[in-house]
């Protein structure tokens, strides 16, 4: 599959905006706050959004990166 020159011109356009909007949130908020953010988001998405939920495997949280970082 292959992007057209269109479609490559709106994914560098998307990328570019969430490249910029990363930066803000960065300075919004701390890395913490993030994940958290993150990992409520999926946890959302898990139970209300995505078709095979109950196929999901576990994945890292901000919980368990700590825990690495320890």
């Amino acid at each position: 599959m292959k992007l057209t020159p269109e479609g490559a011109r709106v994914e560098h356009e998307v990328f570019t905006e969430l490249i910029q909007r990363n930066r803000e949130w960065r300075q919004s908020f701390s890395l913490a706050k993030q994940y958290q953010t993150l990992n409520l988001v999926e946890e959302f998405m898990d139970k209300f959004v995505n078709e095979d939920a109950s196929k999901q495997t576990k994945k890292t949280t901000y919980a368990d990166l700590k825990r690495a970082e320890a």
